[in-house]
């Protein structure tokens, strides 16, 4: 095959692959990604416990941060390429008996504060990515405070991509504030999936 032909060959392909993907307008767009039949979210339960990773691909990620905004089309793009570089999840937490879990089965008061201080500071160090050649940390945190208006704990995960392209395999989260195990989930799959993008 001379290199021409090889040239315009791959250019064909990789064309045909993106005119091949899913567009979606940006409310059906997040309508697929919070549908679970999707695949994009997980579930652990472990008694009373029940834990949800949701997946955030960077065309919703954008979406989310340029909703309100004046011109909604150029922040789209700007945020867009801001959360490339990265992979998102929410990470929820929740229990059936508990309507708080902040202040669920507190044995006094300083524990409550020790949970606030715990997702809003430490549980970063107790999250990590495990790929198909590296363990990656997590990069940022944010604890959404809802101050007993939700029975959900509800955090923002950010895992920075590494240089090198990996696959990613599991998100893993050491509780050690209420089951003292080791939560994992499975996500090599969700990578392997032809996600829609979003049309404007």
């Amino acid at each position: 095959m001379n290199k021409p032909f090889g040239y315009l060959l791959c250019i064909f392909i990789v064309s045909s692959f993106c005119s091949c993907q899913k567009k979606l307008k940006p409310q059906e767009y997040v309508q697929w990604i919070l549908d679970k039949n999707n695949g994009l979210i997980l579930e652990r339960v472990d008694n009373e416990f029940a834990t949800t990773l949701r997946y955030c691909p960077s065309d919703y990620m954008a979406l989310v941060s340029a909703n309100g905004k004046p011109d909604f089309a150029k922040e789209f793009e700007l945020r867009k390429s801001d959360f490339t570089g990265s992979y998102n999840f929410i990470l929820k937490l929740a229990n059936k008996e508990a309507s708080d879990l902040l202040t669920y089965k507190l044995k006094n008061k300083d524990e409550e504060f020790h949970r606030i201080k715990y997702f809003s500071e430490e549980i970063q160090h107790d999250l990590y990515m495990i790929t198909d050649q590296d363990t990656l940390s997590c990069s940022l945190c944010h604890f959404e405070r809802t101050y007993n208006t939700s029975p959900f704990i509800t955090l923002n995960l950010n895992f920075e991509k590494p240089v090198k392209t990996q696959q990613p395999l599991k998100i893993v989260w050491l509780d050690n504030i209420f089951s003292q195990k080791l939560v994992q989930f499975e996500v090599d799959e969700i990578f392997k999936k032809d996600l829609p993008i979003v049309k404007l």
